[in-house]
């Protein structure tokens, strides 16, 4: 179990997050490509994620 599902199964997990958040948007963001895709576009210099804003609603 990684950190973040270990935190998502917590009770009141959601209340945790910042107003605007929810797992959902986050989940989005955490399951979109595997560790290893990362790291690999990483070091080609790629941009993982977009800036962080693109996910509020």
């Amino acid at each position: 179990m990684t950190p973040y599902e270990k935190q998502r199964s917590l009770p009141g997990a959601e209340g945790a997050l910042k107003p605007g958040m929810s797992f959902e948007i986050l989940d989005t963001l955490a399951y979109e490509m595997s560790d290893n895709d990362a790291v690999g576009r990483q070091c080609y210099g790629e941009k993982v994620a977009p800036p962080f804003g693109k996910w509020r609603r």
